[in-house]
């Protein structure tokens, strides 16, 4: 039986520790029972919450969608992520953005752009003669 979708399905992830569990865990739930409403009902347009340690050991749901709640001190999967993906920090009441970063190289110009495929290979002809 399926109960979550990889591109619909929201992961809250949440540390473990009893500090976790008295702060972060109240803002996931909230943050669920939002995108729930959002979901309008659809099978699988929702979210689960689950704790950091649940979902480092079941790599299935690392295709979900996820959004990790609290720091990496406090939630394992937020210090796998830090140095791997941008992140945005907020405290309550204020919003935050991330830009995106452009990929680093640039994307190279395609050769085609560079040298006409027929161009070339009559060059190629000509030196062979």
């Amino acid at each position: 039986m399926k109960l979550v979708d990889p591109e619909e399905t929201v992961v809250l992830v949440t540390g473990t520790s009893p500090s976790a569990e008295e702060r972060d865990r109240p803002l996931a739930y909230r943050l669920k029972a939002e995108i729930d409403r959002r979901g309008a009902g659809h099978a699988y347009r929702r979210a689960v919450v689950v704790a950091d340690d649940w979902y480092l050991e079941h790599r299935t749901f690392h295709l979900n969608p996820t959004i990790t709640i609290g720091g990496p001190g406090a939630n394992g999967v937020t210090g796998e992520l830090t140095g791997m993906l941008p992140t945005a920090s907020t405290m309550a009441g204020t919003s935050g953005n991330v830009d995106r970063v452009p990929p680093c190289p640039p994307a190279s110009v395609p050769c085609a752009t560079m040298k006409s495929a027929p161009s070339l290979t009559a060059a190629f002809a000509c030196a062979t003669l």
